[in-house]
């Protein structure tokens, strides 16, 4: 399977190739005088501390978008889960627009819009199309750094309405020294589907995450645990689960176009355990998961940026219908103004 991802992902190169060429022969001088914000949120992401990021913060607007190739070995709808143990490529479509409403007054605010599409080439079923509109504040008090986010995602699945989802994040963050930032965060998402109303939840999380600066902050080593509770409308989809997860971004100057290219690697592990019985095995349902992602971030300019990603999950459970093993290679450029 991986080597059958690896002979098509050549042919993405050269797609991809082609698309950048057109992005740069396109580029419009004009939008790029715009203003920009890069409002994106994921609770995930490690903190900025550098002046690019700075600079980029000053900025009112932003619209920023991806496009790409993913070479899919075992297509699947995680939220409900179902698995196609078949083998797709789709392209993939992201696109962000955001605007700082408020700063430096009593608070930093940010509202965003985001629409992200995957589309397959022969697995349409799995076509999936989400729209967001989203709220970030900010305040720094005592040197902490308070926030709180709020957004709404309706996602479409092959064209038919299937999911909203109430995501809300509230964390404290503090740089313990001058290399090391700790966040607490809280997590609360409400999500309701169209026809799987079983499966309706409201979901409390709590992560704690440190990070470890290095390389002149161009580079961190990231710890996280998370702790999650779902209560759903179906009991046997009431769970409780433990992540833990282990990250490394690598930043380096690439000197002749003057921006920093980057390698990353994650690593997440995850235990699910089931409050009640699954009936078609006569026991409480337990699933165990595994997933490495490792990374490039390789900047042609200071807008466009090459993305490569490859993405390995495997999951087992003692429901042997929900065991996953999958791999995913992706090809994108992301253009941000």
């Amino acid at each position: 399977m991986i080597l059958g991802l690896i002979n098509r992902a050549i042919n993405g190169y050269l797609v991809i190739s082609c698309f950048c060429v057109f992005i740069c022969f396109t580029y419009n001088p004009n939008l790029a005088q715009a203003d920009e914000l890069g409002m994106n949120v994921d609770v995930g992401i490690a903190p900025s501390l550098n002046d690019t990021a700075k600079k980029q913060a000053e900025k009112k607007w932003s619209v920023s978008g991806s496009a790409g190739i993913q070479f899919d070995d075992n297509v699947n709808s995680d939220p409900v889960d179902t698995t196609s143990d078949e083998d797709d490529i789709a392209a993939v479509l992201d696109v962000s627009l955001g605007y700082q409403l408020l700063k430096k007054s009593f608070v930093d605010l940010d509202v965003s819009y985001d629409f992200s599409h995957t589309r397959y080439k022969e697995l349409v079923e799995f076509d999936i199309v989400s729209h967001t509109g989203s709220m970030y504040a900010a305040k720094e008090v005592k040197g902490a750094d308070l926030s709180i986010y709020y957004g709404y995602t309706r996602s479409y699945l092959s064209g038919d309405d299937f999911l909203g989802l109430h995501n809300t994040d509230a964390s404290i963050g503090y740089a313990l020294t001058d290399i090391i930032y700790g966040t607490l965060s809280y997590n609360n998402q409400h999500k309701d589907f169209v026809t799987a109303n079983e499966r309706d939840s409201i979901l409390h999380g709590n992560e704690i995450t440190g990070y470890y600066f290095f390389n002149e902050a161009k580079s961190y080593l990231k710890l996280a645990y998370r702790f999650e509770i779902e209560d759903t409308v179906g009991s046997e989809f009431d769970f409780n689960a433990h992540y833990g997860r282990i990250g490394v971004r690598y930043g380096f100057d690439l000197p002749l176009i003057k921006q920093v290219a980057a390698l990353t690697l994650d690593y997440e592990f995850h235990k699910k355990f089931y409050d009640s019985l699954t009936l078609s095995i006569a026991d409480k349902r337990i699933d165990s998961g595994h997933y490495i992602k490792l990374g490039t971030e390789v900047p042609l300019n200071e807008h466009l940026v090459f993305l490569t990603n490859y993405e390995h999950s495997r999951v087992r459970s003692n429901l042997d219908s929900t065991d996953l093993d999958q791999n995913i290679i992706t090809f994108s450029m992301r253009a941000s103004y």
